[in-house]
């Protein structure tokens, strides 16, 4: 059985519709997390940069060079999880008006394994916005795809 066209939906309780909204207010502020990790990460590497530029290592070393290419390539790779992050949260604003029950779930998994990777990066620690709005957001979701369920099969079992 397929989602309800928009003119079947008097059915939704309010506590879907609280939970609903809570789950759209939830990504929204997500995306803005995502553009003030970047930025907050952009920065930090930017500290560690000139932090190993003072220390004395010779210039022409290896070590040298891997110290700086180090933080550049983490930039890059947290930069592009959160243009990944931010596409995802796009989509899952479509999938909760559409009220999917396979896109809230799959944007709950995706979020939570974004909170972990967030949590457990050192270029992004000290920024609890970076794991904390995900994770908030990923089970926010789960719950949001279990009430999609009970909704849809309360209102068929009639």
């Amino acid at each position: 059985m397929g989602n309800p066209t928009n003119s079947e939906t008097t059915y939704r309780s309010k506590t879907f519709n609280i939970i609903k909204w809570s789950l759209v207010g939830l990504i929204v502020l997500n995306m803005l997390s995502s553009i003030w990790v970047g930025i907050y990460v952009i920065n930090n590497i930017q500290e560690i940069k000139e932090e190993s530029d003072g220390r004395r290592t010779d210039p022409n070393s290896s070590k040298f060079q891997n110290i700086k290419k180090s933080p550049e390539i983490w930039k890059q790779i947290i930069i592009a999880v959160l243009v990944t992050n931010y596409l995802m949260c796009g989509l899952s604003i479509f999938g909760v008006s559409k009220e999917s029950f396979c896109i809230s779930f799959g944007f709950g998994i995706i979020e939570l394994i974004y909170s972990i990777f967030a949590f457990g990066n050192n270029y992004t620690r000290g920024c609890t916005s970076s794991y904390l709005i995900p994770f908030f957001t990923g089970i926010t979701a789960f719950v949001f795809g279990r009430r999609i369920r009970v909704e849809i099969n309360d209102y068929h079992n009639f």
